[in-house]
């Protein structure tokens, strides 16, 4: 167990994102905390907070500078062009590998792939980690919200939105669930339209994989808040859940990537 000091300071954190408190177990030993938290995408947060001394604040504001760069850059280049950041941004501050962004023309996106970000980034214009999108353009363009970081205005996911994408990411894509993103997508629970998001997952043929993703949301919101169980994270989906997800989308192009998932886990 953590000492009571900090894991006072790791309840405050968490609660701070999701205003309910952690009953599970999620560390052992005191030096066990930076390596949790660097790997549950906390660490820069936490130094924000709670340890301002970190050193990990110069490498926050040196992302922040680059994102605000990139999106200056990408305002500039995609002048009378509509798009949105997905992925980037929570309800707390955090450090992402790239910039993701979805633009809504229709064409080929190659031509933007020269923009020349100081950070790396993703354009497209469909979501999209199969053969066909888990979500539609329609569905896409219908829930988004504007967003300022750092003076830059531009388009972010609202509520539905992100929490579909990163419902479908999980087991599609990302196949682990780091801590302070399932915090975030709890932030959310209460704002999300349920019956709406399961329609457009049944549409875009993956209803089953949506819905076996929100009972592991419930169950491990369950352990977290209502139990003394150690949990383990980044929570790695089951192989069973993958499984069946890749089956389900007919993407049969993620089983062969699906051997750098076995191979991580298996540590060789």
């Amino acid at each position: 167990m953590l000492s009571p000091n900090l894991k006072k300071q790791f309840s405050r954190l968490c609660y701070s994102i999701y205003p309910k408190t952690i009953t599970a177990s999620l560390m052992q030993k005191d030096r066990e905390l930076y390596p949790f938290l660097k790997k549950n995408r906390l660490d820069h947060y936490f130094a924000l907070t709670l340890d301002k001394k970190n050193e990990t604040i110069k490498e926050y504001d040196l992302y922040k500078n680059k994102i605000s760069t990139s999106l200056k850059i990408v305002k500039e280049r995609l002048k009378g062009k509509q798009y949105l950041v997905i992925k980037t941004f929570s309800c707390y501050p955090h450090i992402t590998s790239d910039l993701d962004i979805i633009i809504k023309e229709s064409i080929a996106t190659e031509k933007y792939n020269n923009l020349h970000l100081p950070i790396a980034y993703d354009i497209s214009n469909s979501i999209s980690w199969t053969n066909s999108p888990e979500i539609s353009s329609n569905f896409i363009w219908s829930n988004i919200l504007k967003y300022n970081f750092d003076n830059n205005e531009f388009f972010v996911p609202n509520s539905d939105l992100d929490v579909l994408i990163r419902m479908g990411h999980l087991p599609f894509e990302q196949a682990e669930m780091r801590l302070g993103e399932l915090l975030h997508i709890y932030s959310q629970f209460n704002k999300v339209n349920w019956i709406v998001l399961e329609k457009e997952a049944s549409d875009n043929g993956w209803k089953n994989t949506f819905q076996k993703t929100k009972h592991l949301l419930e169950m491990l919101h369950t352990k977290l808040f209502y139990t003394s169980d150690f949990v383990g994270f980044p929570y790695r989906l089951s192989f069973t859940l993958l499984t069946q997800a890749v089956i389900e989308k007919k993407a049969w192009k993620k089983i062969w990537g699906a051997r750098y998932i076995i191979k991580d886990r298996l540590g060789v």
